[in-house]
């Protein structure tokens, strides 16, 4: 990709997913702020929006990136861990959300904007896929590996979600409210991001070969 064409890009994927982290924090009162940690979204467009600004601060501020690179980078590391992110938040939010709303909306009501419902679990992955498909990222290891990387951001995420649950008696998603449905939750969350990280595999090989 040209340094224009990424600069744009980058812009461009950096203020969709500041904005929608924004309109969450204008929506709640300060009062449940630390409910934002307890969302595999939030934490999701968290990560993007970082990823992209970091991108547009490399696009800006260095110099033209080589057209093969030996070894993958950080950068690299954190392109593959949002992609799964974001890929694993489109996949189970509208596979449980058209299966039943009330297993992602308390009341299977939903009470976020249109806008942003399209922000969070529709555009943010679109985005996060093209990154890996036109910006030259590298694998970072074996599949095991790159499953391993992805796996320890999960961990440290269900490990804050079950700290807060003891604090305030509260999950994020009502179908982690049955012993079952947390079962079942956690089994379909590691089975996607497993399956994230085989997409991502491919989307990056076919990125290869395009710059040969």
């Amino acid at each position: 990709m040209a340094r224009s064409a990424g600069v744009a890009f980058h812009a461009l994927g950096a203020t969709s997913g500041l904005c929608a982290v924004g309109w969450v924090f204008v929506l709640l009162t300060p009062t449940l702020f630390w409910r934002t940690a307890m969302f595999w979204t939030m934490w999701s467009l968290y990560a993007q929006a970082a990823l992209f600004v970091w991108a547009l601060l490399r696009d800006l501020f260095r110099g033209p990136r080589p057209r093969h690179t030996a070894g993958a980078t950080w950068f690299d590391v954190a392109a593959l861990i949002v992609f799964c992110m974001e890929c694993s938040t489109f996949a189970l939010f509208w596979a449980l959300y058209l299966a039943n709303p009330a297993l992602v909306f308390r009341g299977g009501k939903n009470h976020i904007p249109f806008f942003l419902n399209q922000l969070q679990h529709t555009i943010a992955p679109i985005f996060a896929a093209l990154e890996l498909l036109v910006c030259g990222h590298n694998l970072i290891g074996s599949f095991l590996h790159e499953v391993a990387t992805v796996y320890a951001v999960a961990v440290a995420y269900a490990t804050i979600v079950c700290s807060l649950f003891l604090v305030h008696g509260w999950w994020p998603y009502p179908i982690m409210n049955t012993p079952i449905g947390f079962a079942v939750a956690c089994v379909l969350f590691a089975l996607l991001l497993a399956g994230c990280v085989a997409a991502a595999r491919g989307l990056r090989r076919v990125a290869a070969k395009k710059r040969v």
